[in-house]
């Protein structure tokens, strides 16, 4: 469904399908409510909580395709802790950093400062760790 029509729906597929509300505080920045917080350390740890999401989400839409509508797995990621992912990953100052900011900042203006794909930013950190 169409955001804001009520037929949009958020389960954090990390935490048992909990449902989730998505917000836009006095600021005009999107906020989760409900989402539980994993810590990841490496590109591997991100990859396996990927795969878990995944699989939590094909069951379901093996159950009745026709109900998923559009689905789209999204992790939430502040921008402004993008240093953090040079920290972590050693990615210094290089072009795989400077398309990780790019690709934030482009997903700012189609979606919102904090939210981004999954694929998007696997792409991005694997590439990162070649």
């Amino acid at each position: 469904g169409q955001t804001g029509s009520g037929k949009t729906h958020v389960f954090d597929l990390l935490n048992r399908k909990t449902k989730l509300r998505v917000l836009e505080d006095g600021k005009q920045q999107v906020q989760v409510v409900g989402l539980q917080e994993r810590e990841v350390k490496c590109v591997e740890d991100v990859l396996k909580l990927i795969d878990i999401g995944n699989s939590c989400r094909v069951k379901e839409l093996t159950v009745d395709p026709t109900a998923a509508g559009d689905v789209r797995p999204i992790m939430h990621h502040p921008p402004n802790q993008i240093d953090d992912l040079e920290t972590q990953w050693g990615v210094g100052s290089s072009p795989q950093r400077d398309d990780l900011k790019l690709l934030c900042e482009q997903n700012e203006e189609e979606v919102s400062p904090q939210l981004f794909t999954f694929h998007e930013a696997v792409s991005q950190m694997v590439e990162m760790e070649e």
